[in-house]
Parts: C-alpha cells; structure tokens; sequence
C-alpha cells in the first residue's frame, strides 16, 4: 500500500460519520461475531480496491511534493 493509500483511508476513516459508527454498532449488537473496527477496515479496504478513494480525493498533480505557495487540487490536505 502506498503512502497516499495509507494517507487516504486515514482521511477516509476520519470523515466517517457518527451516524455510521453508530449504525455499525446496532449491526454488531444483532450479529454475532463481528468485529465493529475490523469491519470498518475491511470496508475502507473494500473501497481503496474498487477506486473510491482515488475518486474522492484526486492524486495531487505534483505528486504532494510541492511547496505551500502552490496551489494544487488536492483534497487530502497533505500538500
């Protein structure tokens, strides 16, 4: 996994609503033997698979290694 991949479902696991966690704690009341953290990670895994992340948040044009004067596209907030 790359940097940027990493970076991201950091970013993605951090933006995850409160709402969802809470639904994913409903779920895990109901059905036995899943893990609430293990099923978000294979979530986030599932979706860096399948491109979501890269469509959420575009690969920055310089590749995030830029100066701060620059202005890039780039919504992860790592440049």
């Amino acid at each position: 996994m790359t940097r940027r991949s990493r970076y991201a479902l950091t970013k993605v696991s951090a933006d995850l609503p409160a709402s969802l966690v809470q639904q994913l704690d409903g779920w895990k009341l109901s059905i036995e033997g899943i893990n609430r953290s293990q099923l978000i990670s294979d979530l986030l895994r599932w979706s860096l698979d399948n491109g979501a992340i890269d469509a959420l948040y575009p690969e920055c044009e310089h590749n995030h290694e830029h100066e701060a004067n620059i202005d890039c596209d780039c919504t992860l907030g790592c440049c």
